[in-house]
């Protein structure tokens, strides 16, 4: 994924913020989208929270997870905000895509100084363009998307140029291609990445916390070793570590990589290759791609197709969801089955392979209660015509050696 920085000019005429003339998705000068708040968790307003009840405040919205690290390594950080701007017309947001349930036990260990929202409707986080948590989206006193952005981005300057209706920086997302621009750390190298056919650079971090990935380039920033080495190579079906000290593992660095598209090629596995060659020359660890036998769970059809799986239409594609301690579930857009078997491997933490012989792209919702390989696949049966089925199979791994154990 991509990032853009933009400057945003707001007109007055957009102020206008009747609930009929509000647009079902957030645009940058535009008034929000109808907000709809129920399950009001902590903080000082009632339940349901809408534009009405923030009249003539700033409003800086945060879409989280409780299982989101850089979600929760952020909270501090929208804490100290909070507290500067505590007597000015600003309101702290936190919506959560998980259940009540889960956000009030993460609330006993972990302080939030914002209003905190559980059950947050995909179709709200959709209709914010939330393609992945954490995203920030900023809006202004008049009801006015200002930008989009990443809570580490949004700084004290920041929200004083949202109250005053200054011009406000942030990234704007658009379908999964975001493109990145910056200073000092993050712009490091950056025309020369644009121009090469692979590009790789490893550092310390800097001072904005970022995560990023899509099929071509990974980026990521202040977030520890092991959760980049997890992300960057999320094709493989799990990370195992040898001798590698935890303080090499949770040391935070800067990462870069990207990859031409070359014809015939596969680019996914180019990407991981790149990141494995500059992850080993860089730091004291070696990372293989190597084969593991181990049990898995295919996904297979059970009977006929039920009406949940609809042949997609469009050719746009996405998906949405929540995963919590003992539910989840999932939106698909125009999804092929090796997506799903990507969500169920997340909910499941065993490798999910696809066998359903099915091609083509598909639209399908599917949620789960009770996150045991027996409930999913009796909801894959009842919703979608599909199961699990417990096997062996040999499957790709990353495994990381620390130096150590490389030696003779």
């Amino acid at each position: 994924m991509k990032k853009l920085v933009l400057a945003v000019s707001l007109a007055a005429l957009a102020a206008c913020g009747k609930p009929a003339d509000r647009p079902k998705t957030a645009k940058v000068g535009a008034p929000a989208p109808e907000l709809n708040l129920t399950e009001v968790v902590r903080g000082g307003l009632k339940a349901p929270v809408k534009w009405a009840d923030l009249k003539g405040k700033a409003v800086v919205l945060e879409f989280w997870g409780t299982g989101c690290e850089p979600c929760v390594e952020n909270i501090p950080h929208l804490n100290e905000l909070a507290l500067k701007f505590k007597d000015k017309p600003v309101v702290f947001l936190s919506a959560a895509v998980d259940k009540r349930a889960a956000v009030e036990d993460f609330l006993k260990d972990h302080e939030m100084d914002s209003v905190v929202i559980s059950d947050t409707p995909m179709e709200l986080f959709r209709a914010f363009k939330g393609h992945g948590i954490p995203h920030t989206v900023l809006v202004d006193p008049k009801g006015v998307v200002a930008a989009f952005s990443y809570p580490s981005m949004v700084t004290e300057k920041t929200v004083e140029d949202l109250l005053a209706g200054r011009r406000v920086g942030g990234i704007e997302r658009s379908g999964e291609d975001e493109e990145e621009s910056g200073t000092g750390a993050e712009a490091s190298g950056k025309e020369s990445a644009d121009d090469a056919l692979a590009y790789f650079s490893i550092g310390e971090p800097g001072k904005k916390m970022k995560l990023s990935y899509g099929g071509e380039d990974f980026s990521a920033d202040g977030v520890s070793l092991d959760y980049i080495i997890g992300t960057a190579l999320r094709a493989e079906h799990g990370v195992e570590y040898e001798n590698v000290p935890d303080s090499v593992k949770s040391a935070k660095f800067r990462v870069e990589a990207k990859v031409a598209r070359v014809a015939g090629a596969d680019t996914v596995r180019r990407l991981e290759e790149l990141f494995v060659s500059g992850v080993n020359g860089a730091l004291p660890v070696k990372i293989s791609l190597v084969k593991r036998t181990r049990k898995v769970y295919l996904l297979e059809k059970d009977g006929a197709p039920k009406p949940g799986l609809k042949v997609s239409s469009g050719k746009a594609g996405g998906r949405s969801g929540t995963s919590g301690r003992d539910e989840a579930s999932v939106d698909v857009k125009s999804g092929d089955m090796a997506t799903l078997a990507e969500v169920l491997e997340d909910w499941l933490g065993e490798p999910v392979l696809d066998e359903t012989g099915l091609k083509g792209r598909y639209d399908y919702k599917l949620e789960v209660k009770g996150l045991k390989p027996a409930s999913v696949s009796a909801a894959l049966s009842a919703g979608l015509g599909l199961k699990l089925v417990e096997a062996r199979r040999e499957v790709g791994i990353a495994l990381v050696k620390g130096l150590e154990a490389n030696k003779g």
